[in-house]
């Protein structure tokens, strides 16, 4: 895993990146198949199903140690707010011993928008004006860039129908690399041939 200049990541030595990858395979309706055998790569996808992004989160949760079927045993799922386009997000409740886990996926601009709190190396503070202008302008650079970004984010709550996408702590925005598939530049040659 990287941190989008090169630089190797490691979960277990760092508590944000985990709790961005817990989040992700939380808020999730992916699935992968089983895992491969020993000597195959984890990348081939047999048997895994869903939208390619949440599969990508999955993946990269199952290379760090981060499986969502032993998760889920920790943060049993209790309901999910399915995503919904307008609000370009969703989430997932899940139980977190006497309370209740939330968590978000979404467009950037949407749910840095709902955050009153980012996550930092120091722990929780209040997301003002001018960090959400930052977060906002990380996010415009990496998509002018080519990828793909989705931001995470959480909350406690006392009820399990509390609502989801009020009070959010900002966790991280999530680049993920969408290469071109191989059969692209054969699809767009045959329809310039056609006149298309």
């Amino acid at each position: 895993l990287s941190d989008g200049d090169g630089e190797t990541l490691n979960p277990i030595e760092n508590d944000r990146l985990a709790l961005a990858l817990k989040l992700g395979v939380l808020c999730n309706n992916a699935s992968l198949g089983p895992r491969p055998e020993r000597g195959e790569s984890a990348e081939t996808g047999a048997g895994d199903s869903g939208d390619p992004m949440e599969v990508a989160f999955l993946r990269a949760g199952r290379r760090a140690g981060i499986d969502r079927i032993e998760l889920l045993k920790q943060f049993d799922e209790v309901r999910e707010h399915a995503f919904d386009p307008e609000l370009k997000m969703m989430a997932t409740v899940h139980v977190d011993g006497a309370r209740y886990l939330i968590a978000v996926k979404g467009a950037p601009e949407t749910v840095i928008e709902r955050c009153v709190n980012v996550r930092g190396a120091n722990g929780e503070r209040s997301l003002d004006a001018a960090a959400r202008r930052t977060w906002n302008a990380r996010n415009r650079a990496a998509a002018a860039r080519g990828y793909r970004v989705l931001a995470l984010a959480m909350r406690q709550a006392d009820a399990a129908d509390a609502p989801p996408y009020q009070s959010l702590t900002l966790v991280g925005v999530v680049c993920l690399l969408d290469p071109v598939r191989s059969d692209v530049p054969d699809a767009i040659a045959d329809c310039l041939a056609a006149g298309v």
